[in-house]
């Protein structure tokens, strides 16, 4: 009885241990003819369903998503870093992976975003490029979220602080390596 008893304990103290979300920044609409369309899509997994994953442009988080959300933006065209944010419960720190990749104006791009587990490591995640006929499927059993926002356990998107006019553009001079 006391080890069920220590154990609850332990997991109660560690599961109010993740790091701060912090800002979510916004993205500026840009011209369809200059720019190309991103969508990230959460995977649906019980594991982990329950904490938010970030997608992130050029390491700046863009929206928080639960499982079965999406999120989809607009990027100059040029080459960005695109990944994602996880807070790692009880550690008070983020596990991050990320893509190089270079957008084309006039293409819609589509990524996935997965638990990732390893026999010797920390579970983690993972963002991939999928092709649009799988990201099809899986966005009509997904619901959207403003890029800019967090959705709500789960589903009510909920505005965060960063105002359009002093939203991470993308377009000018911040964050586009060509």
């Amino acid at each position: 009885m006391k080890k069920v008893l220590l154990l609850f304990l332990a997991l109660t103290m560690f599961s109010g241990c993740a790091p701060k979300r912090g800002v979510i920044h916004a993205l500026v609409e840009l011209p369809q003819a200059t720019s190309a369309q991103i969508t990230i899509i959460r995977n649906y997994n019980p594991i982990g369903s329950t904490v938010r994953y970030y997608p992130t442009v050029n390491g700046k988080k863009v929206a928080g998503l639960y499982t079965k959300e999406h999120t989809s933006f607009q990027l100059a065209a040029g080459k960005y870093s695109i990944g994602l944010m996880f807070p790692i419960i009880g550690l008070d720190t983020w596990w991050r992976d990320e893509l190089e990749t270079k957008f084309e104006a006039k293409k819609h791009y589509y990524f996935l975003l997965s638990p990732k587990f390893k026999l010797i490591s920390l579970p983690g995640v993972e963002i991939e490029e999928i092709e649009s006929d799988d990201a099809s499927k899986r966005l009509k059993s997904s619901t959207l979220v403003p890029a800019g926002t967090v959705s709500q356990n789960p589903g009510i998107p909920a505005k965060i602080i960063s105002a359009p006019s002093k939203a991470i553009g993308f377009g000018e001079d911040e964050g586009n390596k060509k």
